[in-house]
């Protein structure tokens, strides 16, 4: 039997064996460098990642939306840059989050003012509409 340790590790056990695990103290694991209130630091050069997944249960991605993380000051950025959007907290999860809700907020509130909108907003509700639908 093979179990895999470790991402790029694995033991073979002989059959007929057991596996006795020791458990990991804090010092064995290795210490990330972090920056003053307890991040990691910061990477350098803006990060592109794909939302796949909106907080409100009544809308549903039809294709993720393109996204880029990068840091400002103490703060991160996740930006949906052909929606004019952003959203930011003090770590990446955060400002995720904090996108994947701006995105539902602008959804809604275009969707409402449809007959009324401008030809900028009417073709980003034109783009949200291509990725994001109604249940």
């Amino acid at each position: 039997m093979t179990v895999r340790v470790h991402q790029r590790q694995s033991v073979d056990i002989p059959r007929g064996q057991r596996a006795v695990w020791r458990v990991l103290q804090l010092e064995d694991v290795p210490r990330v460098p972090r920056q003053p209130g307890g991040r990691p630091l910061s990477f350098s050069s803006p990060m592109p990642i794909l939302v796949s997944s909106l907080p409100d249960d009544r809308l549903r991605l039809v294709a993720p939306i393109q996204a880029e993380l990068s840091e400002e000051g103490p703060f991160c950025i996740a930006a949906a840059k052909q929606f004019h959007e952003f959203g930011y907290g003090p770590d990446p999860l955060s400002a995720v989050d904090d996108l994947r809700a701006t995105i539902c907020e602008l959804f809604w509130s275009l969707s409402g003012d449809e007959g009324r909108l401008g030809s900028d907003l009417a073709n980003t509700l034109a783009a949200l509409k291509e990725m994001v639908e109604p249940y």
